[in-house]
């Protein structure tokens, strides 16, 4: 899923936890929330969300505020496993500890929309794989440590001595705080690993497990799809198709294949989106833009592969389209945002 600044991201409460955290650090609730245009009543209310225009002001507010390199290990582990409201009821009601992680994968974007969460079950051996979709370079690790730190913590609370806990594997390089990491997850803790994901032993969760009731889990599940149902209403249309662009392994789809994955006729489609005032050609657009946005400020590609990738027949066409877009040549783009040494690659073709 591709989020915009207006992607209803997670439930207040949440943020709640944040500011708590962070107060307790030395910040001040004034000093986080400024110039994010977000009041502070609305974190008692567990059914509103913030956005991730709003979400991000505060994660970047916080990175400027609180230097404490600890600070999104402990907001993580400082999550209540009851603050997980409608998720938290489908969790514990299931009948068994498989169908309870299973309901958090499928459930997760009930709390976070960039977060996704996988897991491979090889015996009583679980490999938990967890990703952040945040587009956002600069927040990946802080992200990444914030949602391993609380699975991690929520997974290993039952057995009292941690035994359960193989290893925990990170896609990204040792920071200088890598002594953090084996504060909160212990000496089997290895980065520069193809995923992030928590490896664990499945055999004492099930022996603590305490049996669900079949009853309340049908209404707690019941309750979480219609929570997704909302948070894909809020979406919409638009936002379905900008999925299915994204997602799409064939390269990037034209209106007729989209109509199709939809189950609905072109005409239909067009018109819908007519009463959206947008249009397939304005959805594609906005997508190309914020890819090429992202490919030029976070890879090392060249204008040419970047072209491609956006579905475009010459690096030439994507050069015009993006100047279009943002007032500069991609390579002036890249410029403002890459080193030097980077940016000259493109110097010749954007």
């Amino acid at each position: 899923m591709l989020i915009l600044d207006n992607t209803p991201i997670l439930p207040a409460n949440y943020m709640r936890i944040f500011l708590q955290v962070a107060e307790q650090m030395g910040a001040s609730v004034s000093e986080l929330l400024e110039g994010t245009g977000i009041d502070e009543q609305i974190f008692i209310n567990p059914e509103v969300y913030i956005t991730f225009g709003q979400y991000k002001k505060m994660k970047a507010r916080a990175l400027e505020v609180v230097k404490d390199p600890s600070f999104h290990f402990k907001y993580g582990t400082s999550i209540n496993l009851t603050e997980h409201g409608k998720l938290g009821h489908a969790a514990f009601s299931s009948l068994t500890f498989e169908d309870a992680l299973k309901k958090v994968i499928k459930y997760i974007k009930i709390l976070n929309r960039m977060y996704h969460l996988d897991a491979e079950f090889q015996g009583d051996i679980v490999h938990l794989k967890l990703d952040t979709i945040n587009p956002e370079k600069r927040f990946y690790v802080v992200e990444i440590e914030q949602i391993m730190s609380a699975m991690y913590h929520a997974l290993s609370v039952l057995p009292q001595d941690h035994s359960n806990m193989l290893e925990v594997r990170f896609n990204y390089s040792a920071p200088k705080y890598r002594h953090i990491y084996h504060d909160y997850f212990g000496e089997r803790c290895y980065f520069d690993c193809e995923d992030n994901e928590i490896v664990f032993n499945i055999k004492e969760l099930k022996q603590f497990w305490t049996a669900g009731d079949q009853m309340i889990e049908r209404i707690a599940n019941k309750n979480c799809d219609d929570a997704l149902q909302q948070l894909d209403d809020v979406e919409g249309l638009p936002g379905k198709i900008r999925d299915i662009i994204i997602n799409s392994e064939r390269g990037f789809p034209n209106q007729e294949m989209v109509a199709e994955e939809l189950n609905m006729p072109l005409r239909s489609m067009a018109r819908y989106l007519k009463k959206q005032h947008t249009s397939f050609q304005e959805i594609m657009d906005t997508v190309r833009e914020e890819l090429a946005i992202q490919y030029l400020e976070t890879t090392q590609w060249c204008i040419d592969e970047i072209a491609d990738l956006l579905g475009y027949s010459s690096a030439a066409n994507f050069s015009r389209a993006f100047k279009k877009w943002t007032g500069l040549r991609p390579s002036e783009y890249r410029a403002n945002h890459l080193p030097d040494s980077v940016a000259k690659i493109d110097s010749q073709t954007g």
